[in-house]
């Protein structure tokens, strides 16, 4: 059994960083073109949802790179 993949601590953090707030950035630049005439409790809430979604993407995203990282060392030998 070969060692495990070493994953740089800080470099893996600016990663789910920043893939955290563009997806949070796309999705309530999103929200917000799509925002009309709405009452502000309804609009407030639709841009938290929008915010929380896209930062849940960006997570996603970062989990799926360090993902094909894995096995691209893995397979890689």
């Amino acid at each position: 059994m070969r060692g495990g993949m070493v994953v740089h601590q800080t470099a893996f953090w600016v990663l789910l960083i920043a893939c955290s707030v563009l997806g949070a950035v796309w999705f309530l630049g999103g929200e917000i073109r799509r925002s009309g005439d709405r009452g502000l409790l309804s609009r407030v809430e639709r841009l938290v949802a929008a915010g929380l979604t896209g930062v849940g993407f960006g997570m996603s995203v970062a989990a799926l790179l360090l993902l094909a990282a894995a096995l691209v060392v893995r397979l890689g030998g």
